[in-house]
């Protein structure tokens, strides 16, 4: 369900990016009110997959699946908002184009480090034994990511274009690094995360459909008003 939706939000946002660029803005605004669908399920399935890796019991749970928990309830939050102020934004070209587009922030790293893992030399993992090259490959791809945006916030801010999209998805990259390192490793938050995952699956499914509801349905009505940022 995880990657089913976060595969149909990649393939939204590139139909998104095709759409304008070809002026097709009928097309394109209908393909936008399908994100009203996506949205809830792409959060729901976030909340799930994160429940899940909290009980899991095995190997890579022990050495990062709780220290990576917070990054990933961190992410259904971000997704959340960012997606929420897109469609604020909608009659604002260049910020709603920047919150579509961090949304897939949390998406980069999770991706690109199973590349790692799979085909990297140095980083690929045939055995139980190599799985600490997981954490390894997934600080220098966040690090990788956070001098891109960095180099992206500096090349906006030269040419004058909105700056807070890219410090949003700098923060939550910092947070994820921050929780990877310490937060995740302190009995504290692993007794919080062993509450939240003992909450019934059903629950979680429904809060993360109802944040999706809310984000989409805050984000469209003040979007009316055309507030900026």
């Amino acid at each position: 369900m995880h990657g089913i939706t976060a595969t149909l939000w990649m393939l939204l946002l590139i139909g998104q990016g095709w759409t304008i660029h070809h002026k097709r803005r009928e097309l394109h605004a209908m393909a936008g009110k399908a994100s009203f669908i996506i949205m809830p399920l792409f959060l729901a399935a976030g909340l799930w997959v994160t429940q899940m890796t909290i009980v899991k019991e095995d190997m890579f749970k022990e050495m990062f699946g709780l220290r990576l928990s917070p990054a990933d309830w961190g992410a259904v939050l971000y997704v959340a908002l960012v997606y929420a102020l897109a469609l604020r934004h909608r009659y604002q070209v260049q910020l709603h184009a920047r919150y579509m587009l961090v949304t897939v922030v949390p998406l980069i790293a999770p991706s690109i480090v199973r590349l790692f893992a799979g085909f990297v030399p140095g980083f690929t993992i045939r055995s139980a034994e190599e799985l600490y090259r997981f954490g390894e490959a997934l600080d220098l791809v966040i690090a990788g990511t956070i001098v891109l945006i960095g180099i992206w916030l500096i090349w906006d801010k030269k040419r004058g274009k909105p700056l807070m999209p890219g410090i949003l998805a700098l923060g939550y990259l910092l947070f994820t690094l921050v929780a990877f390192h310490w937060f995740g490793k302190t009995e504290t938050y692993q007794d919080l995360a062993y509450r939240f995952a003992a909450v019934p699956t059903v629950w979680l499914l429904l809060a993360g459909i109802a944040l999706g509801i809310a984000a989409g349905w805050w984000g469209w009505t003040r979007g009316r008003k055309k507030i900026a940022l």
